[in-house]
């Protein structure tokens, strides 16, 4: 669950722009979660600039509830190298979909019209195609006409 460390926050509301879910909010100076709305997806901790939000555990989810005389042994903690992937693709994610919508939607039609165009034959009056065209210019350049 999403955790803002009141301490921390400087109410600037750039978390709430950034929650798909609308579960962030700012009231009295400070962002707040709705953790009924929350799906812990994390987009709002790489937006915070001051650091405020961290991802925490549940209280109910901390505990682990162990039957009476049975004892279990220590459950080895997650692997650090696991965490840092999970940040890290939570983090870079939403900008390189970012940049790969912005690559589909301006730079590809773009270059697909530019390879039309030079594969389009000449519309010019006396040049004929493409072709043509370019065996006029290695002639010129061996000196014949």
């Amino acid at each position: 669950m999403i955790q803002i460390s009141h301490d921390r926050c400087i109410g600037c509301g750039t978390c709430v722009g950034v929650c798909p879910k609308g579960a962030l909010f700012v009231v009295g100076g400070h962002a707040d979660v709705d953790e009924t709305l929350c799906d812990s997806c994390g987009l709002c901790i790489p937006a915070c600039p001051e650091g405020a939000i961290s991802m925490g555990v549940k209280a109910a989810e901390s505990r682990e509830v162990q039957p009476l005389g049975i004892s279990q042994p220590p459950t080895p903690a997650k692997s650090q190298s696991r965490s840092v992937v999970a940040s890290w693709t939570k983090s870079i994610a939403p900008a390189v979909g970012a940049v790969i919508a912005f690559a589909g939607r301006e730079i590809l039609p773009r270059i697909v019209d530019t390879w039309l165009a030079a594969r389009a034959p000449s519309r010019t009056a006396g040049t004929g195609s493409a072709a043509n065209e370019a065996r006029r210019l290695r002639r010129r350049r061996r000196g014949k006409s």
